[in-house]
């Protein structure tokens, strides 16, 4: 599910940032920074990088049964995803990348909840997000940098909430359930 969350936030921007600089180009593009081995993930510049940072668990939706008022037995568990709009433009491109931020920064300003009235591609399972900028004291951003494995860019820092992922979808539905080790398996 949050996958599926972050493509259709990057797919929006992109499609809102080619109306407004009036291009056919994809600029968003969901990409970590950095690749394993510290080398430019992406061979290309002039991209806004969307990188998931982290997941956190709402343990207090979760525990008080918080999706559509389900029990946490039943429904989806709550997650909180935080991710970087990282503007990956230099030389006389810089200006751009501060303006692709800035609309970004106005579209979530504009949009603080994103729900399929306006995310054209919005999972179905998910009645509506709260986006949130975040704001990193000097020592957070220095740590969330060296962390990502790359230079301070112009950045924005989001909390996407509450995204639900259910417990009986992808990976958990298709593989079975390991009950007991086969006697077989137990010789040596």
């Amino acid at each position: 599910m949050v996958y599926d969350v972050l493509q259709a936030i990057s797919n929006e921007l992109n499609n809102h940032l080619k109306y407004d600089v009036n291009s056919t180009e994809d600029v968003v593009v969901l990409s970590n920074l950095v690749d394993m081995n510290g080398g430019k993930a992406l061979q290309t510049e002039n991209q806004i990088h969307v990188q998931l940072v982290r997941i956190a668990e709402d343990k207090t939706l979760n525990r008080a049964g918080g999706f559509r008022g389900l029990p946490s037995e039943s429904g989806p568990r709550l997650f909180h995803a935080y991710i970087i709009f990282a503007a990956n433009f230099s030389g006389k491109q810089y200006p751009t990348g501060l303006k692709y931020l800035n609309t970004i920064l106005q579209y979530f300003v504009s949009n603080p909840t994103l729900s399929s009235s306006n995310l054209s591609d919005f999972p179905s399972q998910i009645d509506i997000l709260a986006i949130e900028l975040q704001n990193l004291e000097e020592r957070e951003l220095s740590n969330l940098w060296g962390s990502l494995g790359a230079k301070l860019l112009p950045h924005l820092y989001y909390k996407v909430s509450l995204i639900p992922v259910f417990k009986e979808t992808g990976f958990a539905r298709n593989v079975p359930v390991i009950s007991g080790i086969a006697p077989n398996l137990l010789r040596k």
